[in-house]
């Protein structure tokens, strides 16, 4: 009987590290998980003007007077389309 207890007790101990293990892995991969969206949003936080400015640049070498104020004109005459949706 004394054997059935220590196999009881050895059992339980075993199933216990098991389900502590399981849960130090769950909690880690939540803690990469959250450390991931916070790295993705720091960079879109970080590349978002990096972006806009190098297409800044771009657009200013590749468009000239005319077609810079045809895009205004077209833009303008969206407004009232983008107010209704």
């Amino acid at each position: 009987q004394a054997t059935s207890s220590a196999e009881i007790r050895k059992q339980q101990i075993i199933d216990a590290a098991q389900n502590e293990t399981k849960k130090i892995i769950e909690s880690a991969k939540k803690q990469i998980e959250n450390e991931r969206e916070a790295v993705k949003t720091s960079l879109r936080e970080e590349i978002m003007p990096i972006a806009i400015s190098i297409s800044e640049k771009i657009l200013e070498k590749t468009i000239d007077k005319n077609t810079q104020n045809q895009l205004i004109e077209k833009f303008l005459n969206e407004i009232p389309d983008i107010k209704e949706n």
